[in-house]
C-alpha cells in the first residue's frame, strides 16, 4: 500500500474550524472548561491582553485582538443625504473619525476571517459591550456566530448607566432635529425615553457612523440584541430572561453552560458536598462555612452610596463581622483587585482564595457577594445566596432567583448569617423551601459541555 501525502488545505475543509473570542478573564473562564470537549474541531483564539489565563491556551493558534485605532482624520466632505437637515447639530469631523475607526476594525476582522476560513465564531456578548465588528465581519462573510454567555445583564444595566451619566452631567440627549434624523435613517432603536428626555448611549455622529457601516443591532438596549445567529442559554431561568429582554425564541438554544458542569463536578465528587446538596443541609454538621466574593471597586463612581468608608473598609468589615462564629470564612477578591487583599491576608479569621469562584461555591454553605451573576450558580447549588447591595445597584434581575436574600444594610446581612450559623433548622428550612425552584437555574447533570459541542457540530 502506498501512503499518499495529505494536503493540509483539504484537512482544513474537512475539520470544522472555530474561532473563540475572549477579551477579558471572565469571558475566558467560560471558554476554557469547554475546550477539552472540542477534539473534533480546530480551535483558534482571539485572546485579549487582559486575559491572565491565556498561557493555558498556548497549544491553540492565537490571533491578536484589534488594538490600533486610526489617527483622527481631517474634515471629510462626505455628505450623508440626510445630514443637511441637522447641520448645526452634527459634527462632521467627529462622524468621519468614528466611521474611519469602524472601517479599520471591520477590515481587520474581515481579513482575519477570510484568511483562516472559519466555520463558526463564538463570542461572549452580542451587543454594545461585545466585539461588534468581529460579529459584523462574520455576518458579511456568512459565518455563523454563536453566543456563549458568561454573565447576566440586560436593559436595566444600560438604564443604570444612563442614570449615572446624568448624575455626572454626561448624559447624551437628542433634540427634535437629531431624533427625527436618527429615525429617518432607521436608527431610532438607539433612542430611549429617559426621565423626560430622549437619550442614548452614544452621540448622534457615532450612531450615524454605525448605521452607515451596516452595524445592525436590532435591540441595543440588551446585552445580546445584535446580529448573532444563536445564543446558548445557561438554564431555563435564563431562557425566560432572554425572552423577556426581547430575544427571538428561535435564536435561543437551551444547552446549559460550562459553568453548570463546573458547579456540578465538586458537588458530586465530594461526599459531604453531595449529601449537603441532596439533603439541603450544611456541608459540615459541626459548623457553617461562608464564602465572600468581593465586588469590583466602584468607590469612584458609587462610593457615596456605600455604607463603608472605602473598599478596604468593606473588606475588613466583612472579615470582622462574618468571621465570628463560623467554621470557615473564605474571601475571594475580584480578579481586577487581587493586590487590594494583601493588607489583610494575615487575618486569623479568614483565608483568601484567588482561584475560581465556581470552584469554591460548592465547598461552602453560604455565599455573599454584590450584584454578581454568580449568584445564579450559588442558588442552583442549593447554597444560601446573599446579594449585599453595597453600591445600591438595585438590579431587579436578581428577584428572579429563588431563595435569594437581598440586603442593602450590611448589619441586616450580618445578622442573617449569624442566625443561620446558630440555627441549623433555619438553614435547612431556607434551602429545602426553594430546592425545586433552583433546578431552573442550572442543568445539574454534567452534560452541558457535550450539548454545546453537539450544537457547534450541527451548525458547522
Amino acid at each position: 500500500m502506498v501512503s499518499l501525502p495529505i494536503d493540509e488545505n483539504i484537512l482544513d475543509c474537512i475539520v470544522p474550524k472555530l474561532l473563540f473570542f475572549a477579551n477579558t478573564t471572565s469571558q475566558w473562564s467560560v471558554i476554557l472548561p469547554l475546550l477539552p470537549k472540542l477534539e473534533k474541531f480546530q480551535i483558534e483564539l482571539l485572546v485579549g491582553s487582559s486575559v491572565a489565563s491565556k498561557v493555558s491556551a498556548e497549544h491553540y493558534v492565537q490571533h491578536p485582538t484589534f488594538t490600533e485605532g486610526p489617527e483622527a482624520p481631517k474634515l471629510s466632505f462626505y455628505h450623508h443625504r440626510y445630514l443637511t437637515t441637522i447641520f448645526r447639530d452634527f459634527n462632521y469631523q467627529r462622524y468621519t473619525y468614528f466611521r474611519s475607526a469602524f472601517r479599520e476594525k471591520l477590515n481587520y476582522y474581515l481579513n482575519l476571517l477570510q484568511e483562516s476560513q472559519f466555520s463558526a465564531v463564538v463570542v461572549g456578548e452580542d451587543g454594545v459591550g461585545g466585539e461588534i465588528w468581529l460579529i459584523r465581519a462574520a455576518k458579511q462573510l456568512g459565518i455563523p456566530v454563536v453566543i456563549l454567555p458568561y454573565e447576566a445583564s440586560g436593559k436595566e444595566d444600560h438604564v443604570n448607566n444612563l442614570r449615572l451619566k446624568k448624575k455626572e452631567s454626561n448624559l447624551v440627549t437628542f433634540n427634535d432635529r437629531q431624533e427625527s434624523f436618527l429615525r429617518s435613517i432607521g436608527a431610532g432603536n438607539w433612542i430611549t425615553e429617559f426621565e423626560g428626555e430622549m437619550a442614548g448611549m452614544f452621540l448622534v455622529e457615532y450612531i450615524t457612523a454605525l448605521n452607515d457601516m451596516g452595524c445592525d443591532l436590532s435591540n441595543p438596549w440588551t446585552t445580546h440584541g445584535g446580529e448573532a445567529d444563536l445564543l446558548l442559554s445557561e438554564s431555563i431561568g435564563m431562557t425566560s430572561f432572554y425572552k423577556d429582554e426581547g430575544l427571538a425564541p428561535e435564536k435561543i438554544r437551551e444547552t446549559g453552560s460550562p459553568y453548570d458542569d463546573a458547579i456540578h463536578a465538586p458537588l458530586m465528587s465530594d461526599e459531604d458536598c453531595r449529601r449537603s446538596y441532596e439533603e439541603c443541609t450544611k456541608i459540615n454538621k459541626t459548623g457553617t462555612s461562608v464564602l465572600v466574593s468581593l465586588p469590583p471597586d466602584y468607590d469612584s463612581e458609587r462610593g457615596h452610596l456605600s455604607q463603608f468608608s472605602s473598599y478596604f473598609a468593606m473588606r475588613d468589615t466583612m472579615i470582622e463581622e462574618l468571621g465570628r462564629g463560623v467554621s470557615k470564612l473564605t474571601i475571594m477578591v475580584h480578579p481586577a483587585y487581587h493586590d487590594q487583599a494583601r493588607a489583610s491576608e494575615d487575618s486569623k479569621m479568614a483565608s483568601f482564595s484567588k482561584g475560581w469562584v465556581l470552584d469554591q461555591i460548592p465547598l461552602h454553605d453560604v455565599y455573599v457577594t454584590c450584584g454578581s451573576s454568580t449568584l445564579r450558580w450559588a442558588v442552583a447549588a442549593r447554597k444560601v445566596a446573599i446579594d449585599l447591595d453595597v453600591y445600591k445597584l438595585r438590579l431587579k434581575f436578581f428577584d428572579r432567583l429563588p431563595g435569594l436574600k437581598k440586603f442593602e444594610e450590611s448589619t441586616d446581612c450580618f445578622n442573617f448569617v449569624k442566625t443561620l450559623t446558630n440555627e441549623d433548622s433555619r438553614f435547612h428550612e431556607h434551602i429545602i423551601s426553594n430546592a425545586d425552584a433552583t433546578k431552573d437555574w442550572a442543568f445539574m447533570n454534567g452534560g452541558c459541555r457535550d450539548r454545546i459541542a453537539a450544537v457547534l457540530g450541527d451548525i458547522t
